[in-house]
């Protein structure tokens, strides 16, 4: 499976993202809890269309933003000024290994966006930037989904066969003009050794029931155990890691299809 740097988020996928991905209640309450126990400023990192910066800002947090796609960035403006929030200066442009931001950070945090579209030498050294970018004793939180071993050795099974088939249908949701818009998703590849899934998406615009627009994208998702993504951000400098569950604070559970690794900068 060869090297995929990038990420499908651009788009039709980013409308998706837009007009149909919402922010989650239990995601607001955490981060708004987080924020009031490690300090502003805060920043958003793969931000997106500002689901959940929108929302922090419209509550008077002072929280930045940054995202790969100049598309989702573009997305999140128009829904800051929908929302009546000044955003101007708070957005970038940036992958994460390139975060280069004019100031210094008591919070930051990654709800879903770490490990996509990189590779494991590029998470690193993202952490690495996320470490320089916050002042002694602030944090990082990384929200992500953890592999499981029936997974693994699913995606690993030698009889399988990639790229996986396209399925007949998607997710489909109707947007704000009307137009329908499916995304249909399979995977590409997978490296047993690094736990990382190539996949692919195709995002299809239908307008009475006739396909319109077809797009495609592609994206190399890792899978880290929560020791490994311990020792890399201790590796990058970081010190008091932490394992939680999905946005509650406790310790997860075998069940859990998302934990949050919170980490302090020590000096």
């Amino acid at each position: 499976m060869g090297e995929q740097t990038g990420t499908w988020h651009y788009g039709l996928i980013a409308r998706w993202w837009a007009e149909v991905n919402k922010p989650e209640a239990v995601e607001l309450a955490y981060l708004r809890a987080a924020i009031g126990r490690f300090g502003e400023p805060a920043l958003d990192l793969g931000c997106g269309t500002g689901r959940l910066l929108v929302p922090l800002l419209a509550e008077g947090f002072d929280v930045d933003g940054t995202d790969i796609s100049p598309d989702m960035v573009q997305y999140a403006r128009d829904a800051a000024a929908l929302a009546g929030v000044h955003i101007e200066g708070r957005l970038a442009v940036q992958t994460f290994d390139g975060l280069d931001r004019p100031r210094r950070y008591a919070t930051i945090f990654s709800i879903g966006s770490f490990a996509i579209g990189g590779s494991p030498e590029r998470d690193a050294a993202a952490l690495r930037r996320i470490h320089d970018h916050l002042i002694p004793g602030g944090a990082v939180l990384l929200s992500y989904e953890p592999p499981t071993e029936a997974d693994h050795a699913r995606m690993s099974d030698p009889a399988r066969i990639y790229p996986s088939p396209w399925p007949k249908t998607g997710p489909r949701a109707t947007l704000s003009d009307g137009d329908e818009l499916e995304l249909l998703s399979r995977a590409a590849g997978y490296d047993a050794n690094l736990r990382c899934q190539g996949l692919e998406i195709r995002a299809r615009l239908w307008r009475d029931g006739r396909l319109v627009r077809e797009e495609s994208g592609s994206l190399l998702n890792t899978y880290y155990l929560p020791e490994q993504l311990t020792a890399m951000l201790e590796g990058a400098g970081f010190g008091s890691v932490a394992v939680e569950g999905p946005y509650t604070g406790r310790a997860p559970e075998p069940a859990d299809d998302t934990v949050v690794v919170t980490a302090r900068r020590v000096s």
